[in-house]
């Protein structure tokens, strides 16, 4: 009896009957990657940003630098400017005397 009950078991399941997870096409369940995706183009996007800010801030300092340097150049040229100085008189040297000291 056993053997008939196998049987009919047996007869009553299709082989062709798949389990319940695996209804649906592979295609429909929602991988992470889209999702995953999406998230690194917008953390990309905010990278790129973030170096392209911090670049145009450098050119911007770099600059402000530069002029600042350029103004400095400037005074100094101003300020120092070359004065004419005398000309020793050749024909009478100058020769310092040195001072006798007298022991008293």
């Amino acid at each position: 009896m056993a053997r008939e009950m196998e049987k009919a078991r047996k007869a009553t399941s299709s082989p062709n009957k798949r389990s319940p997870r695996h209804e649906q096409p592979l295609s429909y369940n929602r991988l992470h990657t889209e999702e995953r995706a999406i998230r690194r183009a917008g953390y990309n996007y905010q990278v790129a940003s973030k170096i392209n800010t911090q670049e145009i801030i450098r050119r911007f300092e770099e600059k402000l630098a530069q002029l600042m340097e350029e103004r400095e150049i400037k005074l100094m040229r101003k300020e120092m400017v070359p004065k004419a100085q005398l000309m020793p008189a050749f024909d009478k040297p100058f020769h310092p005397q040195r001072q006798l000291l007298y022991i008293i």
